[in-house]
Parts: C-alpha cells; sequence; structure tokens
C-alpha cells in the first residue's frame, strides 16, 4: 500500500525509522517534513527520491551538532529546503530542484550545511544567514558562486569557486587550498 500525506499536514520525525515496506510514500498539497532530532538521523523512507508537493524540507533540530544525513540522491519540485537548528549532511549525494519555484535557506548561526560532493543545485533562491555554516568537506570541489556566513574548506584538494563568493567568515582547513581563479 501507499502510504499518503495530504492537505496541511506535517510529517516530523524525531527518532526511529519511518518504514513502509519499501512501498512509496506520496505528499499532496503543502505537506512539511520536518527533522525535529535530539540526536543524529539518516533520512530514510519519508524522505522521498522526488518532493513534487512537498512543502517544506526543514531541519529544527536540538542544537547545530544534531546531524541528518541523506541516505539518496534527493529532488524538490515548488518545495522550499529550511535549516533553522541543526546540521544536513548531504553525504555522497546531491539535493536539487527540478522545477518550480524554491529557496535554500540557512537561517541562523545553529544551521550548518555539509557538502561533500556539490553544493544543492537549481534553487532559484539561496538565503544563507551571515552566522550560517557551510563546509566544503570533499576532495577536489567547486565552491558555488553565491553569499555566505561562515564559509569553510575541509576534507582535501583544491577548492575552486564557480565564480563571485562573498563570505562574512573564511576558514580554510589545512590540507586544502581555495583558488579564486580570477574571481
Amino acid at each position: 500500500k501507499t502510504l499518503n500525506f495530504n492537505a496541511a499536514a506535517s510529517v516530523i520525525r524525531s527518532a526511529g525509522s519511518l518504514v513502509n515496506n519499501g512501498n512509496p510514500i506520496t505528499y499532496g498539497g503543502t505537506v512539511s517534513l520536518n527533522y525535529q532530532n535530539t540526536t543524529d538521523i539518516v533520512t530514510g523512507a519519508e524522505l522521498p527520491v522526488t518532493a513534487s508537493a512537498l512543502g517544506t524540507f526543514q531541519l529544527n533540530c536540538s542544537a547545530s551538532t544534531v546531524k541528518v544525513t541523506l541516505d539518496k540522491n534527493a529532488s524538490v519540485n515548488n518545495s522550499n529546503v529550511t535549516i533553522t537548528t541543526g546540521t544536513l549532511d548531504l553525504s555522497t549525494f546531491t539535493l536539487t530542484r527540478n522545477s518550480g519555484t524554491s529557496t535554500l535557506t540557512l537561517s541562523g548561526n545553529n544551521s550548518i550545511l555539509i557538502v561533500p560532493t556539490s553544493f544543492p543545485s537549481g534553487f532559484n533562491t539561496y538565503t544563507l544567514n551571515a552566522l550560517s555554516t557551510v563546509n566544503y568537506s570533499g576532495a577536489a570541489q567547486t565552491v558555488f558562486a553565491t553569499t555566505y556566513g561562515v564559509l569553510t574548506t575541509s576534507g582535501t584538494g583544491l577548492k575552486s569557486t564557480g565564480g563571485v563568493i562573498n563570505a562574512t567568515t573564511l576558514n580554510i582547513g589545512s590540507g586544502t587550498t581555495l583558488d579564486p581563479a580570477g574571481n
């Protein structure tokens, strides 16, 4: 059977797993998927590969040190991604916008995005609070051209800029090099 969430429902995952025995979970209307964790978790069946009617994908965890790690590539259509409190770790996966109007927001000093591969792409608007942190943690990477709060490089290798970047604070980790490539 398919598990359906419709209208203005909220799916809140704070611990444990949501399992639907391999059957799809569908979202209709303006459903919000809200992670309110106190401990680290890996996303599961509640995060669809394509969230076509998901109103908001939000992290509002108990602290910035609480990590939600993607378990698959995820894309949103007409959906916003908001990190209020907590760390979103993309792991080896990607987060993209396929269609519609979508905003990626890191809203405060307790919001952290870990980017081991590539920055979330295709969003219409990127709103990164001056105290939020984006950490490019992989090997050789391209740093997305936008305005950052705290921009950090870690991991290894060359981090090239894909255009003009602005950052309130820039932390270049040992073992990494940031190349502005004429930007």
